[in-house]
């Protein structure tokens, strides 16, 4: 039902506050309010005021707090403190935007919320919303955590190789990097096992990804919740051009540093260089040594990319180069392979999957240049 302005509903997205989290929402509001929608995206005060985001003119700004609206993360003590006060801030000022929201002449219908922010959807049931979360992940992650997380799945691996319904039989240095490494990063583990504490009330699960790319996963996953694939969440005119002048990715939390674009360094590569295979297997450090000997010595144009070192992430020993956020997909040469990885997952086509920060298969590939963008 449309209310006065033309609008079909009114949705508020929650997106958790970093980068590889805010932008892929972006995308998907945007996407939204191309249907008829009011798309609102709430991004923390501290985001906000640093970082002034332009998002699109079809998307509209609020804000809800983490607790430190003066320093981000970067003020908090620890992950843990950090977590705890974004669920006590974050659940407070989520509903006083929606009590905002209800005297005017859009209420909010809807709730889309990150998935690592679970007690959103508390707040949209308590004001009788709908709401649904939105993973980030690729549903072969989302389904091995959420295995994980319901006891199906022991941690760490009984025996090998894993068997997931939907996916292939998958070796430890397959397994998303918190598994792959028991005990890394304790906090950030049980955050990405917490993202199933309430999907049992959601009233879509809605997945970063395309049927597609992962049928068989999200076939099997679609037993457990009601999954709803809606990626990729890129900009329009790299897929449909269905969203007019729709070019942005979204916003940059980390400045560029021009001089070391990605697309300078594919742009000066023979067009027709010699190829031999790779094998990327998991970015923990310990074989970090080993993954760039590898390359090193296959003959093929490589390098890995990553974002600049915060607090918020922990180190690579890859060197820095800066992403292009203008370079598109149809800009590269069928022979340039480019494997994104973000936030301990990577599947670039669903007969080649891995879910750690590596790629398996990409010897039956045979690309000219291999290119690993690495988010965190």
């Amino acid at each position: 039902m449309e209310d006065d302005k033309g609008y079909r509903g009114h949705v508020v997205l929650v997106p958790y506050p970093s980068q590889g989290h805010i932008n892929p929402m972006l995308q998907f509001s945007k996407r939204l309010a191309s249907k008829g929608l009011k798309a609102t995206l709430a991004t923390t005060v501290f985001i906000f005021n640093s970082m002034k985001p332009d998002t699109s003119p079809l998307v509209g700004l609020d804000t809800i707090s983490d607790g430190h609206d003066s320093g981000g993360f970067a003020e908090a003590e620890s992950i843990h403190t950090y977590l705890a006060r974004l669920e006590a801030a974050g659940s407070k000022t989520l509903s006083d935007l929606i009590v905002k929201y209800q005297s005017t002449d859009h209420p909010v219908d809807c709730i889309v919320y990150d998935s690592f922010l679970p007690w959103a959807l508390d707040v949209a049931k308590e004001f009788g919303l709908i709401g649904a979360p939105f993973f980030t992940q690729a549903c072969a992650v989302n389904y091995i955590y959420y295995l994980v997380h319901h006891g199906h799945l022991k941690v760490p691996a009984e025996s090998l190789p894993v068997c997931v319904p939907g996916l292939p039989p998958l070796e430890l240095r397959d397994m998303p990097s918190f598994i792959y490494v028991a005990g890394s990063y304790p906090a950030y583990f049980e955050m990405v096992l917490h993202q199933f504490l309430n999907t049992d009330k959601a009233d879509w699960v809605l997945v970063n990804t395309f049927y597609e790319l992962e049928a068989e996963v999200v076939d099997t996953m679609s037993k457990r919740c009601p999954v709803s694939t809606i990626g990729p969440t890129i900009p329009s005119m790299y897929l449909d051009k269905r969203v007019k002048n729709d070019k942005e990715y979204g916003l940059n939390l980390f400045t560029l540093d021009k001089s070391a674009l990605i697309t300078n360094w594919l742009r000066s590569k023979p067009p027709n260089s010699e190829n031999e295979g790779i094998s990327l297997k998991n970015h923990q450090s310990t074989s970090t040594i080993g993954h760039q000997r590898e390359l090193r010595t296959s003959g093929t144009p490589w390098r890995l990319s990553r974002k600049p070192e915060t607090a918020a992430a922990p180190p690579f020993h890859y060197s820095p180069l800066a992403v292009d956020t203008s370079f598109s997909p149809p800009e590269m040469s069928p022979r340039v392979m480019c494997v994104v990885a973000r936030f301990h997952m990577s599947v670039v086509r669903r007969e080649f999957v891995s879910l750690g920060f590596g790629f398996r298969g990409i010897e039956d590939l045979k690309p000219q240049i291999v290119c690993c963008f690495y988010y965190k």
